[in-house]
């Protein structure tokens, strides 16, 4: 963990002082605001960031108070070299903010990608939460985690990771079998075209798949293609497009 202050009089983006979510405008209680001014971070590679501010007078120091949540360990030496995030959160007198960097442990686990979300704590009289008072960033591991799962474990993760930008669906079936129906928002290559581990390689292999074709054959060809092209985490619906058809789950068709 890493702290960056922010020196007085440097100018704020208005847009991420907001009204708080109490007191009135007029009021001379700092408002504080946390957002992940880098989203992601990755075993080996560059850490997440994130930045508290506060507005208002910066004579004095402030603590500002926080909870962590998410699937990664807040303990050091579990997901992190270090515990990742300080409670409180002290921004130093003369600054306006705090940057604060977590460096995910570089070990030799496979694990899926997790999260870290921190949010602020109200303390009434001496600061005011914005409406930004928590953020979330991503820790992407960078050891191949492949398992197999059914169309049941396969809904489980669609449903867990809707809206995660670091999550996709590869289905690998022909265009026109993709056509008449696949899971929504996935992505299609066909897995038996010439060109279809030069087009996977244009993807992220740090993200999370949930990868399958109509019934597992060809889905199982092109795990061993993503592996050799270092995707981390792969779920493979060995069940195929059919196991999720015949279990009633819904089907788009755009």
């Amino acid at each position: 963990m890493r702290l960056v202050p922010w020196l007085s009089g440097v100018v704020l983006v208005s847009g991420l002082l907001v009204p708080s979510c109490g007191g009135g405008s007029g009021s001379s209680t700092p408002r504080v605001t946390i957002v992940a001014i880098a989203a992601a971070g990755s075993e080996g590679g560059a850490p997440a960031r994130f930045s508290v501010t506060r507005t208002g007078e910066v004579r004095d120091s402030l603590a500002v108070a926080c909870a962590v949540s998410g699937t990664a360990s807040n303990a050091a030496g579990v997901d992190f070299a270090e515990a990742p995030f300080p409670n409180p959160v002290r921004i130093p007198a003369g600054s306006r903010g705090v940057e604060i960097a977590v460096t995910p442990l570089d070990d030799a686990l496979p694990e899926a990608n997790e999260t870290l979300t921190v949010t602020l704590l109200r303390a009434q009289g001496r600061y005011e939460l914005s409406r930004e008072f928590s953020a979330t960033v991503t820790i992407l591991d960078d050891d191949p985690l492949v398992t197999e799962v059914t169309v049941a474990e396969a809904k489980a993760l669609v449903d867990a990771h809707a809206g995660d930008p670091f999550f996709a669906i590869l289905d690998v079936r022909m265009p026109v079998e993709f056509w008449y129906g696949h899971l929504a928002g996935a992505l299609n290559i066909d897995v038996l075209e010439a060109d279809f581990a030069a087009r996977a390689a244009r993807l992220d292999p740090s993200w999370e798949y949930l990868l399958h074709c109509k019934s597992g054959t060809r889905s199982a060809l092109a795990l061993v293609t993503l592996r050799a092209l270092g995707f981390t985490t792969i779920h493979h619906m060995y069940e195929g497009f059919d196991g999720w058809v015949a279990a009633g789950y819904p089907v788009a068709t755009d």
